[in-house]
């Protein structure tokens, strides 16, 4: 018998591109069962900045300074509380709630970026420790239903908040289960 699996759907909102100088402004997760049924609370956090608000803002992309403007992400962030400490704990009290000897798999549709950014800020550990080496990558899958002419535009999740987000590559992957392909 195999080992139950779970998955990890997590987004993550930076100030750019660069793990090594940009910041991480917003964490949010959901772990799903096999059936993209939520097993764990949606948690979101927007991230308390170790620098003064007005040096976060000099510090962000011009495009991701108006797209956080716009979605008011950058209005909580002068105002967060929660730290990155506080994102980890929590991120691995959910995990270490599923049951022994699950594989847990990060998913979501930025995969590779957002474990290269938690990576960098030390979530290594917890990554290395309770999360299996493969991903589902629901951006991959839609890229290449997209190129086959196949859209899923009503798919929520567009206005780069990352709970929206993950709700929406949850939604996105419900849809891809509901559906047979030959």
């Amino acid at each position: 018998m195999s080992a139950p699996a779970y998955f990890l759907f997590t987004d993550i909102e930076t100030t750019g591109l660069d793990e090594k100088n940009d910041k991480i402004l917003e964490v949010a997760w959901i772990i799903t069962d096999s059936e993209f049924c939520a097993v764990s609370p949606p948690r979101s956090f927007v991230v308390k900045q170790d620098e003064s608000y007005p040096a976060v803002l000099a510090s962000a992309k011009p495009v991701v300074l108006e797209m956080h403007s716009n979605n008011g992400l950058f209005a909580e962030v002068e105002f967060a509380t929660h730290n990155l400490d506080d994102v980890w704990i929590q991120m691995q009290e959910d995990l270490l709630d599923l049951p022994e000897g699950s594989e847990v798999q990060i998913a979501g549709r930025s995969v590779h970026f957002d474990e290269k950014f938690l990576r960098a800020n030390d979530f290594g550990p917890l990554f290395d420790e309770l999360l299996s080496h493969r991903v589902y990558d629901v951006r991959s899958v839609r890229t290449y239903l997209d190129l086959r002419g196949i859209h899923y535009d009503d798919i929520q999740g567009h206005n780069h908040r990352a709970l929206d987000d993950v709700l929406g590559d949850i939604e996105f992957a419900r849809h891809l289960q509901a559906i047979t392909v030959y």
